[in-house]
């Protein structure tokens, strides 16, 4: 389980590059529905090939169609909005809050799980890092506005995403690989009226881009989302959640070694604290 839930880290962490790189050819539209597609086409091949069922339209739909809002179709929409503006690092620092908000989530507003002072002590510093890495007191720097809100609107769908995998699906009997299939399918066919409404024969292609939009389908998209519902089941919600905090250093490296994006101050203080605070939280976890 330690190696998928490293592989998961690596296809998310250098997901926010490879979205920097597709928008250079297209819209955030567009690789929203693509990399739903992909995803879709990848798994449906994967169980083709060993034999998978996937699940026949039944009440179980209705749960895939509430996680492909969740985890496919307005994060992947959110996060390409947001780097329109601002850095694939930025993105990817925000993202590691992802943790602080499913123990927030889950511990004070629907308190399904009780909370620590370990993790209360976390979550406080992980929103003071949020705090320095956005720059609260310049009033978010030289960011905009829209494009933090589009970021914590994706990590807000993150969060809510882990419970609810964990309350109505981790414990079906259906294969995982033929449920997430059918999540992408769902996010594609929801998206494909906005793709044709935005002019997708006029795109100008580059090759790296192409590839950047695959590679977001097959493993960001596609083969990601198995491994996390795998890590979901076996460690639980909060827990599960913590990748994030892996995520922040391979978006910070790619974005650092690809796009020549040189990380601030701000940035660095405020994501090595949200850092500290999730392995705090997490820390304590463990040992209880």
């Amino acid at each position: 389980m330690k190696f998928i839930f490293f592989s998961l880290a690596l296809a998310w962490g250098s997901s926010f590059y490879l979205i920097k790189i597709s928008l250079d050819s297209f819209s955030p539209i567009q690789i929203t529905f693509l990399r739903s597609l992909i995803g879709f086409i990848t798994l449906a091949i994967w169980c083709k090939a060993r034999g998978i069922l996937i699940p026949k339209p039944s009440k179980l739909w209705f749960h895939l169609g509430v996680l492909s809002f969740l985890l496919n179709s307005a994060p992947s929409f959110l996060f390409a909005i947001a780097e329109t503006q601002v850095s694939s690092t930025l993105a990817g620092l925000i993202n590691a809050t992802t943790p602080a908000m499913t123990i927030f989530l889950v511990s004070v507003i629907l308190r399904s799980e009780r909370i620590s002072n370990f993790q209360l002590l976390g979550l406080l510093l992980s929103f003071i890092g949020v705090s320095i890495l956005v720059e609260v007191w310049k009033g978010l720097g030289s960011y905009s506005l829209s494009a933090v809100l589009s970021l914590f609107g994706a990590v807000g769908c993150f969060a809510v995403s882990y419970p609810y995998i964990r309350t109505f699906l981790a414990t079906r009997e259906e294969p995982i690989e033929g449920m997430i299939s059918i999540q992408l399918a769902l996010s594609s066919v929801s998206f494909f009226p906005f793709y044709l409404a935005s002019s997708p024969l006029e795109i100008n292609l580059t090759f790296n881009s192409l590839l950047a939009v695959f590679l977001l389908g097959v493993f960001a998209s596609g083969i990601a989302y198995v491994w996390n519902a795998k890590v979901v089941a076996f460690y639980g919600s909060a827990k599960a959640s913590s990748v994030s905090y892996l995520i922040p250093v391979v978006a910070l490296l790619s974005g650092y070694l690809f796009l020549n994006e040189i990380p601030t101050a701000s940035q660095l203080i405020g994501g090595a604290i949200i850092l500290i605070g999730i392995w705090i939280s997490e820390k304590r976890q463990q040992t209880v």
